[in-house]
This record gives structure tokens, sequence and C-alpha cells, in this order.
């Protein structure tokens, strides 16, 4: 019987280079032009630059590390690898890893993050200096585990460098904290305990938000509804206008999938994160709260609000509604999972117009409805801090509902069909309660906000002015305690910048924790993943120009960001003025990207638009319309990442992997997902995958015309799983011409076919062909004891002794100690 599923239980072969490798890995790739070459070529001088920490997934059977070694490790660098399992079993007795230094090793996945590893990822990652890379053999995917395993770590470090850095403080929740200080004005504390014993329900983005529609309209008189702001493009298709919205998001991405928010305002109200998106909050006409401190320093306008827990809006919009006093809250699209079709959002998401996403095989999760539902790290995260938060709830008397089934099953909420939730009606409408619980807010009012606000800026630029100036004179100091930039070395030098030390840390200090945790990035460039190694002067010099760097970069840097500030709120003064200066409003209206808020102004604005001076009238009609278009706009940054997010290219590898799992219910859900794609290609992977379940279901007449339909030229991204497939079924239904063609057109492919090949030449009594691929294939691979063997073996059913000898004494060659090669050649003896 013909063996096509290739094991790494293979043996090593070795080509002309020098290359010893696992075929099934590796295959032809290092054939042209050795592995050397070609590391050279694919990974160039960046493989080797200093300071970095190179995760590289795959050893393409030891070569790489070997490669690397001899290259030599650059100061201050680290190789991390992380192999299969079942590969690095095998390449035990060809790689050593004991043979390389601390500097070049092997680990395990679910080791990873575990110390003393852990402390080193998070050095590196403090100076970004964590690169992940693909071997060959994780690139060309034969083996599909490689895939999977890539898949595995990127995802796992794009979840710790999340982590890490939000421990260092994201620049760009600063900048917005400072872009927003201007509207930051009504803290979300007025909206403690306003619903007492009411029901809410909170509209994430998940797939099953459809499913709730029919029922939230059927009752919307008895329920507060809260929705995060992805979802409102979807609330308008359907006509419900929400309660409340809810966006942290400070990147611009976000105003891509949040917009359709712009379109309410009467009705709703905003509570949004501090540091929000402003190109959001700058444009929204209705009233808004804000949770978070205003400024990113100690200042006395940084009152109470309400708690702002992360890191998605899911759990800012759960918090708010416990703190509003709902005694039930009721998720809605909070699925943390993927539907069975592969979507991730709900309908009128950019994700959803996109497609499904396939390309991967996740970690799955248990459903409400008691099935396994595929999830992401991110989900899987998010599952773990819904249910840390609901159980918190649940001690203050709050019931978390979730009545999806498809929805992952989260601690301390409870699954419950929407027909059985009971709910009381409203006296009083959630519109007029807010507004009764909310301060009236005027010209007036605003007017004497911004002004306080300008106070605080001004003595924020004060400061970090004289942080800026303190820093330079530190730098000066530094080059003169070492004799550089033509000034004599003298110590004393050293105490000035005690002195400024001092200054920075006594006069400053409500500003300079804000300058380090702003400019962390360079700070931490001091740090050294080096440690052990000792200092030399020109490295303290360079550290200390570096530290006073950072400290000046970075004052810097908030000082524009404070002038943006300073400029801006002036700007929102004027726009108070019943006839202001239109030049210095659209000016600072173009300059942040919001056209719409001159829609703003309108609203509050005393002048009506056919007082304006025409020229005047005719600019706002262009802001409106850029603003319109802003709206209208489809074609996105985000919509084209969630195209490259449901692209097809790992279909294969996921269909391959759930074929050899026996995952029937996976597979069957691939099917229907590959059904509805928008990709036309997407038709193609669903007869291959037809014909893994066909073949599972012991159907193999119609697996084999899956099969055979696919087979074309114009198909050559399935052409050899799917030959592989038609050599099985026609071995095993006794179709030797079939297996025979498939075999033949795979050998062409690849040599690891040739064995196979020439085997079933052998057994069709195909026996000069045969003979020719046997020697065909040991031209490519010298090394593969089993193979020679085979043939010696051959050779003596044949007849041809003299062919018995020379192949028993080539196993010896490879391998002395062969007990099978010595016993054979024992009977063929002169």
């Amino acid at each position: 019987m013909v063996v096509i599923e290739q094991e790494t239980t293979e043996a090593f072969v070795e080509n002309h280079f020098g290359d010893r490798y696992l075929f099934s890995i590796n295959r032809e790739a290092f054939n042209r032009v050795g592995s050397a070459t070609l590391y050279k070529t694919w990974f160039g001088d960046s493989l080797f630059e200093e300071d970095t920490l190179n995760i590289l997934v795959g050893t393409d059977s030891g070569l790489l590390p070997k490669y690397i070694f001899e290259k030599g490790i650059p100061s201050g660098s680290r190789y991390l690898f992380i192999e299969l399992p079942e590969v690095d079993s095998v390449l035990k007795k060809e790689l050593d890893w004991n043979a390389y230094p601390e500097s070049l090793s092997c680990v395990e996945l679910d080791h990873l993050f575990f110390e003393p590893l852990l402390t080193t990822l998070q050095q590196y990652q403090f100076l970004n200096r964590i690169v992940l890379r693909k071997s060959l053999a994780a690139e060309d995917a034969y083996l599909p585990e490689y895939a999977t395993l890539f898949g595995m770590v990127h995802q796992a470090l794009e979840h710790f460098a999340w982590q890490v850095n939000g421990s260092l403080g994201n620049e760009a929740f600063i900048r917005k904290q400072l872009e927003n200080v201007a509207e930051n004005r009504m803290p979300a504390t007025y909206l403690m305990g306003i619903f007492p014993g009411k029901t809410a329900i909170i509209l994430a983005g998940g797939p099953s938000l459809d499913d709730i529609f029919p029922w939230l309209l059927a009752n919307r008189d008895k329920v507060v509804v809260l929705a995060v702001s992805r979802v409102c493009r979807r609330l308008i298709e359907v006509g419900l206008e929400p309660d409340l919205v809810f966006s942290i998001d400070p990147h611009e991405v976000s105003f891509d999938v949040s917009k359709d928010l712009l379109r309410f305002q009467e009705k709703t109200l905003f509570v949004n994160l501090y540091h929000v998106v402003s190109s959001l909050l700058g444009q929204w006409r209705g009233r808004s709260v804000y949770v978070g401190p205003r400024f990113p320093w100690e200042s006395p306008l940084n009152v109470d609000t309400l708690p702002a827990p992360g890191p998605t809006v899911t759990n800012l919009a759960l918090s708010t509604a416990v703190e509003m006093g709902f005694s039930q809250i009721v998720l809605a699209g909070l699925d943390l999972c993927f539907s069975k079709e592969g979507f991730t959002h709900a309908r009128g998401s950019n994700e959803r117009q996109a497609g499904p996403q396939l390309h991967e095989v996740r970690s799955q999760v248990e459903t409400n409805g008691g099935w396994m539902a595929e999830t992401d790290s991110a989900f899987a995260e998010a599952i773990e801090q819904i249910g840390y938060q609901a159980g918190s709830a649940r001690d203050r008397g709050v019931t978390l509902i979730n009545p999806a089934a498809g929805a992952a099953k989260i601690p301390n909420v409870t699954h419950i069909p929407v027909e059985k939730i009971d709910m009381p009606v409203q006296e009083q409408s959630i519109y007029d309660t807010l507004q009764a619980h909310l301060p009236q807010e005027t010209s007036a009012s605003r007017i004497k906000y911004y002004r306080t606000v300008l106070d605080e800026l001004a003595q924020a630029n004060a400061s970090l002015r004289q942080i800026k100036k303190l820093a330079s004179e530190a730098l000066v100091a530094n080059a003169g305690l070492f004799g550089r930039n033509g000034l004599d070395a003298d110590f004393r030098y050293k105490t000035k910048m005690d002195g400024i030390e001092k200054k920075l840390n006594e006069k400053y200090s409500a500003f300079v924790p804000l300058v380090k945790k702003y400019g962390i990035r360079h700070f931490i460039k001091i740090s050294r993943v080096d440690s052990a190694k000792e200092w030399s002067d020109n490295e303290i010099e360079k550290t200390g120009q570096v530290y006073y760097e950072a400290y000046r970069d970075s004052a810097a840097s908030l000082l524009a960001l404070v002038e943006n500030a300073q400029e801006r709120v002036r700007t929102r003064l004027e726009e108070e003025k019943p006839h202001p200066d239109f030049k210095q409003l659209i000016k600072q209206w173009q300059k942040d990207g919001q056209p719409g808020r001159v829609l703003v102004w309108k609203e509050r604005s005393v002048v009506t638009s056919t007082e304006l001076p025409p020229e005047i009238r005719q600019q706002v009609a262009c802001l409106e319309k850029e603003f319109a278009i802003q709206l209208d706009n489809r074609e996105t940054a985000h919509m084209a990442r969630s195209r490259r997010y449901a692209n097809l290219s790992g279909v294969t590898n996921k269909a391959l992997f759930l074929f050899k799992n026996k995952e029937k219910e996976r597979l069957r859900n691939l099917a229907e997902a590959l059904s509805m794609h928008p990709d036309p290609v997407a038709k193609k992977y669903l007869l291959l995958v037809q014909g893994y379940l066909s073949e599972l279901n012991c159907d193999d007449p119609l697996a084999l015309e899956h099969y055979l339909s696919l087979v074309s030229e114009e198909n050559a991204y399935l052409l050899e799983d799917v030959l592989r497939r038609i050599a099985s079924l026609s071995l095993t239904t006794n179709h030797a011409d079939n297996a025979l063609m498939a075999l033949e057109y795979l050998s062409s492919i690849s040599a690891v076919y040739m064995p196979q090949l020439a085997e079933l030449q052998r057994l069709m009594g195909m026996h000069r062909q045969s003979l020719d691929t046997y020697a065909n294939y040991l031209e490519k691979a010298p090394g593969d004891v089993v193979t020679m063997l085979k043939l010696g073996q051959f050779y003596s059913e044949l007849g041809i002794v003299e062919g018995c000898r020379l192949m028993y004494r080539s196993v010896l060659e490879v391998d002395p100690d062969n007990k099978v090669a010595m016993k054979l050649l024992e009977k063929v003896k002169d």
C-alpha cells in the first residue's frame, strides 16, 4: 500500500551543497542555491541587527539556527525559535541546542511568556526591538501546522505588545486627551444612580446583534439602549435611536467605524473616554459626558468621574450601566467568538461586508447554546474581563443576561432567551430622565469653562518651557563633564547636573512624571539588554546624552500639544461670539480635519445662515459638503484592513488541518462560510472542503468527483492538495491509473512524492519506470536510508544482486550501525 501523507519521522536528506533537511518540511527550497545563499537573499542584513530579539517560527530542519550561529550573533541580540513539537522531536537527533549559546535557543509556545524569558521579552518590547519572522518552512507551510503555529505566535505577541505598550502610556492617549480638553466639560458622574431598578441593554458589534432587533423594537419603551459607537450604522438601518452611545478609541481608524454616531444628536447622549478620537467628539452636536481625567497632569480640574475599565468600549459601557443603577442589563451582540460562518461582526459593519475570516485555525470556546465556536486572543481575554466585571455587578445586585445562543459563555452572565426577560415599563421618557440629571449648558457656562482651561494650559506651557530649558542646560553640562564639544573636562559640571535634576524633581514635580511618561520610549533607550557588560566612559556619556535629549524632546513635544490645545480653546471661545472671526474658525476646523464642526457652531449660534456674508456662506456650504462626503465614504483604511483579514490565503492549510483531525463540524462550518464569501475564488476552496467532508463521511466517489473538478492549471494554488487526495482515494478504490496520474504530476511538483510513485509503478509491474524513479529520487535525496532499503529489496525481487549490494552498502555509508542493511547485505554476499 502506498502511503501518500508524509510524516516528519522520515530520514534527513542531503543536497549537493551539504544541506541536510526533511523533505516534507522544506522540499526543494535549498536545491538550487543552497541554504546559506538563499537565507542571505531572503533575510538580508536585517536578521543581524544589534539589540534585537528575533522570534522565528520553524528552524528549517535545523538549517536556520546553524546559519545564524555560523554568521555570528550581533551584540545585544537574541534568536528564539519556536518549532512544531512533532518536528522538534525529530530534530533532536540532528540538532543539539546545547552546542549553541544561550542567545540562540528554542522554546515551546506555551513556555514563551514564562520566566526568565518573560523578563527578556519585556526588555526588548520596551525598546520596540522584537521582530517576528517566518522560517522558509513557515513561509511555504508544506506542513499546514506551521501556518497555524505562526498565527498563534503572532496573536500571542500582539497581545503581549498591547499589554506592554499599555503599561508604558501610549502617546496617542495623551495627545487626544489634550485635543479633547475643550469638549470634556461635563463628567459622567451626573449619570450615577439615575435608573434604579430599570433594565438596560448594551448593543455590541458581534454577529448575534441582528437577532435582538425584533424583540428590542417591540419593547423599546421598557429598556434603556446603550450602544457602542461602531454599531451606529446598523442602528440607522433598522431605525433604532440609542439613548447613550459609547466610544473610547484614540486612533483615527475608530472614526472610520464609528462616524455614523454623528448622524444622531437630539435624543442621544455621547459617553466618551477622555482620549476618544477627536474627530468624533469635536464634530458631535448633541450632549456629551466624559470619563477619566481632563488633563494628563495633576490638576484641580481633574474632577472625579465614573470608573474607566478597559480595554474595550464594552467594558466602559457595562461599568457605566452598573453605576447608573440598572438592576438588569442585557448584553446583545457581545459574542466574543466567531459565528459558525466565520463572521466576527454584525451586518452593517466593514468586517461583515468584507466577508468571514477563515484563514486561521483558532482556539475554541463553549457557547451558550452548547456548541464550540472559534475565538481569538482578544476575544478570549475579553471573556475573562467581562466575567470579572459581571461578578462585581452581581455582588451589587445587578443581573447580567446574554440571550444569544451563539455567544461565548461568560462567567457570572446568565443565558436567558429574550421572551423570558421580564422588564418594568419606564414611567418617564428616557430622554427626559437624562436631561433632568444633566446640568443645563449655556454659552456663558462654556465660556467660563474655556477660560478656566486656558489658565491651566498657560501654567503647563510655562512649566514645560522651563523643563525643556533645563534639559538643554544639562546636555551642555553632560558634554562638559567628559570634555566634549570643545569644552574642557571638569567635574564641576557634575554638580551642575545634580542641581538641574533636583530642580526638575522639586519645582516641576507636577510635570516631570508626564514628560517621562510621554517620552518613555526615548527614556527606555538608556536601558540595556546586555546589562552585565561593563560600561565605558563613552557609554556613560552617551547614556546621559540620551537621557537629557529624551527630557528635552519629550517636553518640546508636549509643549507643542499644549500650544495646539490653547489655540483650539481660543477658537472655541471665538465660536461663542455673536460675530466671530470666521477666518480663524475655518482655519482651526480644517487643521483638525473636522469640517462637521461648522454644524456644531450653527446649532449654537444666534446668527442664521442668511445673515452671513456671501463669501462666508459659501465656505460654510463647502464645509458641510465636505462633512457629508466624510460620513458617506465607505472606502476607508478600516475597510481595506477588513478585506485583508477576510483573505482566503490560509484556507487550504486550515481545511487540511481540520480534515486530518477529523473535525467534521468545523469543516461543515467552513464550507458554509465559503459558500457565503464574496470572493468568487471561495467556490474553488468550497469544492476542496466538500471533498474532505465526503471522505470523512465515507463517500469516496463523491469526494473524488469534487477533487477531479479542481484538476486544472488555473487552480494551481489547490492542485497539490487535490492531487494528494486523488492519489490516496484512487488507491483505496482500486483506480490505479488515476493514482498513477496524480503521483506523476505530484512528482513533477516535488521530489518528495517520487518514492510513492516508484512504489506504485512497482506494484503495477512498471519495473523499469520504477527503477528510474527511484534513481532520480536518490540523486536528490542521497541520504534517505528507508528508500535505499526499499530499492535494495526491489533489486532483490528482480534478481539484480549487484544492485542490492550497492544499495545496502550505501545505507551503511550513511548509517554504519544499520542492522537491517547489515543483515540484508550478508544475504547477498559473493
